[in-house]
């Protein structure tokens, strides 16, 4: 299992707020290069209006962490996501967002696939996480969770590889999505 603290992340712009790549698949790709197999990552929409860039053969699934996003997908379909709502595209659709949020985007190509569901966990409990995919992460939106022993806060990764199950426990009311790639 690998730690990675919101610290350790960099934080660049785009041209409707700001984007945090939380991590890439293999660990060499470039977002820049389109050679990865999954990317995952953040972004706030500090506009009212957006337009993706066009990602041909990437699957693309968007959660709100928090705020309200009305996605369009031109001949596809329209949907409005509030927060922990997802919506699952094709990255080559033409997209255009309203609304201002904080997101969290998983970007999949080629046979790699993925899921993303998000669970409160109260203070001072804990709960047993099962996995089915090959490499699992743990994102801490809000609050602090312990991963065997280890002590991740907001904003901070857990990446687990070949792992049936693991329990995680709070240290006060969390906010958790747990991210599963297979392919």
């Amino acid at each position: 299992m690998k730690h990675f603290k919101a610290s350790d992340f960099k934080i660049t712009n785009w041209s409707g707020g700001t984007t945090t790549e939380l991590f890439i698949w293999p660990e060499t790709a470039k977002y820049s290069d389109r050679n990865f197999d999954f990317r995952l990552s953040t972004a706030t929409v500090e506009v009212e209006t957006s337009i993706f860039t066009p990602l041909d053969g990437v699957d693309r699934t968007l959660m709100v962490l928090e705020g309200e996003m009305k996605l369009i997908h031109e001949g596809q379909h329209e949907i409005t996501l509030g927060p922990f709502d997802q919506d699952h595209f094709q990255g080559g659709w033409n997209t255009q967002s309203e609304g201002k949020c904080v997101d969290l985007n998983l970007m999949c190509r080629g046979n790699t696939k993925g899921t993303m569901t998000h669970f409160s966990v109260l203070k001072n409990s804990s709960r047993l996480l099962e996995f089915a995919g090959t490499m699992s992460l743990i994102y801490c939106y809000r609050g602090s969770i312990q991963c065997d022993g280890v002590i991740g806060n907001t904003g901070d990764l857990f990446v687990v590889e070949q792992r049936e199950k693991l329990e995680i426990g709070c240290l006060g009311d969390c906010e958790v999505v747990l991210i599963e790639v297979d392919g």
